[in-house]
C-alpha cells in the first residue's frame, strides 16, 4: 500500500492529490518521496487555490479521469 502525503485527497493512476495546510491542491507523482521536514511529497506542483473554490478543484482533477 502506497503512503500518504499529509492532506491526501486520492490516488489517481501515478498522481497523489493533496490539500496543503492552507487548502491548495497540490498533485505529485505518487513514486516521489514524502518529505519528513513538512509530510508533503517532493516535487508536488500546484493545481488550483483552497477549497473557497471546490468546483475548481474537482474540474483539476476530473479532466485527468477518461471518461
Amino acid at each position: 500500500m502506497d503512503k500518504k502525503s499529509k492532506g491526501h485527497l486520492l490516488f489517481l493512476g501515478q498522481l497523489e492529490f493533496f490539500h496543503s495546510s492552507n487548502g491548495d491542491l497540490y498533485r505529485a507523482d505518487r513514486s516521489s518521496p514524502i518529505g519528513l521536514d513538512d509530510g508533503y511529497r517532493v516535487g508536488a506542483r500546484f493545481e488550483c487555490t483552497a477549497r473557497k473554490d471546490e468546483h475548481k478543484q474537482h474540474m483539476a482533477i476530473a479532466w485527468r479521469v477518461d471518461i
